[in-house]
């Protein structure tokens, strides 16, 4: 039968779980690989698999344990397994990334601190990636407005062509390996491009950063640089992500195109425009064209409105200062089979801060 139990009852204290009430399906003596019914539910059946392996039926799975005879099931949104005086957390073979279309000044900011941790516990999310280049008064990053990234909850910063506003930009380029520039600058440059990060108790995942020159700066083809990266990161990683950021659609949607299949998501940023396009590629690459940005909507791409349009009416120098009002977090969340590193879906973000 099915007894309803809080995880403090089955001796987990909860400090980590979602759910606030769990049911435990007590199943009859089963073994590696074996398939057992529900009693209480003859529809559902649940699969002990050899290990590593994972499994899935439909929100509820079964893992394999070094208990021989798991004698009971706990279902807390498909999370958690309970065996006799034994609980522990399910690879379920999916990362969930939450990636973040450009912070703007300190409006930006707010937004991650104080949205982070809130999408974090909604959406279940694994890593949370920021493009933060414009985080520091709208134009750069310095050491401490990426400490105020990371403290909200965010696991790798990447940027763009604003890496270079700000001078201190340098000691994270050398110091911080959670920090990205884009991969195809020349040879010799200070920082990283792409890396792997092992979180602990979850998959490895790779990010790769990179920028455009449709509009841009001539730095060198990332179509050329791109492939050789892609497939040393697939040596220890097939969940793999890509920071494009570009000016133009094409040149985006271009390269997501010629690397369907090899990356799991590609997303686009630089624009602040965060467009409706998120699909998935027939080789499970996840694409969004641009993510938009974090920051002041209210605004000219984050800018208070009036000197914008002032330099477009007079063609005279204005200060750009950053504006404040209509704050939202914009970005997409992508979710990943870890085992293929394919996309399983991808949405857009785009939450309010109030």
């Amino acid at each position: 039968g099915a007894v309803e139990k809080t995880p403090d009852a089955l001796g987990c204290g909860g400090a980590s779980i979602c759910a606030e009430v769990w049911r435990t399906v007590y199943l009859p003596a089963c073994g590696d690989g074996e398939t057992v019914r529900n009693e209480t539910d003859p529809n559902t059946k649940f699969r002990i698999p050899p290990r590593p392996s994972c499994a899935r039926s439909s929100r509820l799975a079964a893992a394999w344990s070094e208990t021989t005879q798991p004698r009971s099931l706990a279902i807390a949104d498909e999370h958690w397994l309970c065996f006799p005086d034994f609980l522990t957390r399910l690879s379920l073979c999916r990362v969930k990334i939450l990636f973040i279309g450009d912070i703007v000044g300190e409006p930006g900011r707010k937004a991650v601190s104080t949205l982070v941790p809130q999408l974090r516990r909604k959406h279940d999310i694994d890593v949370v990636i920021a493009n933060g280049e414009n985080s520091a008064g709208g134009s750069g990053i310095t050491p401490k407005t990426a400490a105020d990234i990371f403290d909200a909850g965010v696991d790798v910063i990447t940027t763009g062509d604003h890496l270079w506003d700000q001078k201190e930009v340098t000691a994270l380029l050398q110091n911080e390996p959670r920090f990205l520039r884009p991969l195809n600058y020349p040879r010799g440059t200070a920082g990283q491009g792409s890396r792997v990060f092992q979180p602990e108790n979850r998959p490895p995942f790779a990010v790769m950063n990179l920028q455009g020159r449709t509009f841009m700066a001539a730095l060198d083809n990332p179509f050329t640089v791109a492939p050789q990266a892609i497939n040393e990161l697939r040596r220890q990683t097939k969940v793999i992500f890509v920071d494009f950021h570009a000016e133009a659609t094409s040149e985006k949607i271009a390269f997501a195109r010629m690397v369907d299949g090899q990356v799991s998501a590609v997303v686009g940023t630089h624009t602040h425009v965060q467009t409706a396009d998120e699909q998935i590629f027939p080789g499970g690459t996840a694409f969004l064209c641009d993510a938009g940005f974090t920051g002041p909507h209210e605004s000219v791409l984050g800018r208070e409105i009036e000197p914008v349009i002032r330099r477009f009416v007079t063609l005279t120098p204005q200060r750009f200062e950053v504006a404040k009002e209509r704050v939202l977090l914009q970005g997409a969340l992508i979710d990943i089979d870890d085992d293929t590193g394919k996309a399983r879906s991808i949405q857009r973000i785009s939450e309010a801060l109030t």
